[in-house]
C-alpha cells in the first residue's frame, strides 16, 4: 500500500445558495492517480442551478465545453472520484445521475440507501476509476456513512 505524497492542485466553489464543492487531485509516489471532488448540495435546489454549478466545476472534463469554446480540449481521461451529499433523492428523482452520466460521463456507483429516512441523497460518482462503496454503521449521524474502496493499478 502506498501512502499518499500530497493533496495538490485544490479548487474549491461555495455557492450560497447553491452548496460547496472542492476537488484536488490525488497524487501517489509523486504521480497524479486521480481527482477527488467532495460535493454538498443545500436541500430544495433547482436543478437547474445545480447543473450550472457543477458545469462551473466540472466543465473542464466535459465535451461539451467545447462547444462553448471550440480551442478547449476537454479532459476525459482524467480517473475522477466525486462524493457527496446532493440532497436530491435518487431512488425518487435521476435527474441529477443522468446530467452527470450526460455531460460529465460520471457513472452513479450509489444505489442503496444512505439515511434512516430510506432515501439515497449521499452519491459517489466515478469516471475512469474502479470504485466499490460499502456501507458503515453509524448511530450519531441520520446518514450512513459511505466508504469507497478504489483499486488503483500501477497504470493509472
Amino acid at each position: 500500500m502506498c501512502a499518499l505524497d500530497q493533496l495538490n492542485r485544490r479548487i474549491r466553489l461555495t455557492d450560497d445558495l447553491v452548496g460547496d464543492f472542492r476537488m484536488l487531485n490525488v497524487t501517489v509516489n509523486q504521480e497524479t492517480k486521480f481527482t477527488l471532488g467532495a460535493v454538498y448540495i443545500h436541500p430544495n435546489v433547482l436543478q437547474e442551478a445545480i447543473e450550472y454549478f457543477m458545469f462551473q466545476m466540472l466543465g473542464a472534463y466535459s465535451e461539451a465545453i467545447s462547444l462553448i469554446f471550440p480551442n478547449m480540449n476537454p479532459d476525459t481521461e482524467t480517473p475522477i472520484l466525486l462524493c457527496g451529499d446532493f440532497n436530491m433523492d435518487i431512488m425518487q428523482n435521476k435527474s441529477c445521475v443522468n446530467f452527470m452520466k450526460s455531460k460529465f460521463n460520471l457513472v452513479c456507483i450509489s444505489s442503496a440507501s444512505t439515511t434512516l429516512g430510506n432515501t439515497c441523497i449521499d452519491l459517489t460518482f466515478a469516471k475512469n476509476i474502479s470504485v466499490q462503496t460499502m456501507p458503515y454503521v453509524s448511530y450519531l449521524s441520520y446518514h450512513t456513512p459511505v466508504l469507497s474502496r478504489l483499486m488503483l493499478s500501477s497504470e493509472q
